[in-house]
């Protein structure tokens, strides 16, 4: 494609008279090269045969020189303007027949149109159109997050749905696909980072805990770049963060290190709104008396839980309605903690205070807090059994069982640890009432379900499942006295019963 003399040339045929473009025709600029080019063109031929006649004539050969460049300079000048203002028009027709065009753009062309340039280019500002590009890009991008919003909206109510159809057998695929969706569309956009987290601690219960590290470790990055934005997020994160490695045999170093930075943020942050955020400080305390207490720090223990005890205690006194859930938890983390000590009147006074409130709050949603009710009862079996209770006893641990078992077939990937944490207890309690029998039964239920669950997750369950081969090992190696009528085997069949359940292959 050219420009010859006011006229678009493609393979050396004429296809349009550029007189003919609107943009080309009311040009002043143009027109006022083409003026230039005529009077240069006038005195250029005059100069020709002059020039041709007399070579040697220094003078008239520096005159017709500079007129000879001057004609070249305008007509390459006109040709590239006529180009340029032929582009601009196509530009401009198919910008407005696609209707993208601003306002701005529209004045550029018509100043344009015209030979004005230099106001064109004064209308283009380029900090004007900076500013006015992000302010409506920061408008799309609210509103894109808004549509998103809504997304993970629509996305959280159809897990919460999922969580009670205990019927459907891809319910849980489903909840993860979900999560996973909710995830890829928070971190794309940026916001509800606490579904991220939510997502992060049912993996943990569901027994990944490598994938829940791994959002973890991206929520910390962006709430890094982001402090002042992020602090409660942040708090939030490294507690949950915190009991996921707690799980992890050789990562309690770690999860105390980011149990004690999380009680750092929240204390500063309640010492500013303790309306807002003593909640959230009660949490943290809770969690790290109970880190204390698995570590063997009774004094540290004790400290913590009673600091949260007390913000508690205040909060349920407030809204008992709202928080006597975080209120039963500590005084049942308490109870332990006194059961451990064994200081006997204390654990009962806390067991059974926790038991009452959680006994509240399953009458009023048991799907939500049958798993902790389930734990106090097992609790108070295990208190009960130490004080030679042993009806009492049998029957918190079978309440503790049917509660387990009803959670486990709802949801054996999160509830199988707690069902067989209940099958041990009621076995270790009848293998010290004697009945034989009826202990090795629960000890292979629990045993089965330990071995499953450490396939998946070797380093928080097989230390469970050593646990359950060395009580049944007591129970055979014992050879169950003559005394016992329920199993008069002899010790060495209970030996080779033993080892044959650990050997045995499963069945594909």
């Amino acid at each position: 494609m050219g420009f010859r003399n006011g006229k678009l040339i493609i393979d050396e045929r004429k296809i349009m008279d550029l007189e003919n473009v609107k943009m080309v025709a009311d040009n002043d600029q143009l027109a006022y090269w083409k003026k230039e080019a005529e009077k240069n063109d006038r005195e250029y031929f005059a100069l020709n045969p002059l020039y041709i006649k007399n070579p040697g004539d220094k003078e008239l050969c520096r005159r017709y020189s500079d007129v000879a460049a001057k004609r070249e300079n305008l007509m390459k000048t006109i040709e590239e303007t006529e180009k340029s203002l032929f582009i601009n028009s196509l530009n401009m027709v198919k910008t407005t027949a696609y209707g993208d065009i601003t306002i701005r753009q529209r004045e550029a062309y018509r100043l344009f149109e015209k030979g004005d340039s230099e106001g064109a280019n004064e209308i283009l500002d380029a900090e004007e159109m900076k500013r006015d590009h992000r302010r409506r890009r920061l408008k799309k991008i609210e509103e894109v997050k808004t549509l998103t919003r809504r997304y993970i909206g629509e996305l959280s109510t159809k897990i919460e749905i999922l969580e009670t159809m205990t019927g459907y057998k891809e319910r849980f695929e489903d909840i993860e696909a979900t999560y996973d969706e909710i995830t890829e569309c928070a971190f794309e956009d940026g916001i509800k980072y606490d579904k991220v987290r939510e997502y992060s601690s049912y993996l943990h219960y569901q027994g990944n805990s490598s994938k829940a590290i791994e959002l973890c470790k991206r929520l910390e990055q962006i709430y890094d770049g982001n402090e002042e934005i992020f602090q409660k997020d942040k708090a939030d994160l490294w507690d949950n963060y915190a009991l996921i490695l707690n799980s992890i045999s050789d990562k309690h170093a770690e999860a105390k290190k980011y149990f004690l930075k999380a009680l750092d943020l929240r204390e500063k942050l309640a010492s500013e709104n303790h309306q807002r955020y003593n909640v959230d400080l009660a949490m943290s305390l809770n969690n790290i008396g109970f880190f204390y207490d698995n570590q063997g720090e009774a004094k540290k223990a004790e400290e913590y839980y009673f600091g949260a005890l007390k913000i508690r205690e205040r909060l349920a006194s407030e809204n008992h309605q709202r928080y006597k859930a975080d209120l039963a938890i500590i005084l049942n983390n308490i109870g332990a903690f006194y059961a451990d000590q064994g200081e006997t009147k204390k654990t009962e006074e806390y067991y059974f205070g926790a038991l009452k409130l959680k006994e509240e709050l399953v009458a009023e949603n048991p799907q939500r807090y049958k798993a902790n009710l389930a734990l106090s009862l097992n609790n108070i079996g295990t208190f009960y059994a130490n004080q030679g209770e042993t009806k009492i006893k049998e029957e918190h641990y079978l309440r503790a069982l049917k509660l387990g078992e009803e959670l486990a077939t709802e949801n054996p990937q999160r509830y199988n640890a707690t069902l067989a944490t209940s099958l041990n207890n009621i076995g270790i309690f009848y293998y010290n009432q004697g009945e034989a029998k009826k202990a090795e039964e629960h000890y292979l239920r629990a045993l089965k379900l330990y071995k499953e669950l450490a396939k998946k997750n070797p380093e928080r369950y097989n230390v469970y499942r050593k646990m359950i081969l060395n009580n049944l090992w007591k129970l055979y190696n014992s050879g169950f006295s003559a005394e016992n009528k329920e199993n008069p085997k002899s010790h060495e069949s209970f030996l080779s019963k033993l080892m044959n359940f650990i050997l045995k292959k499963p069945k594909k």
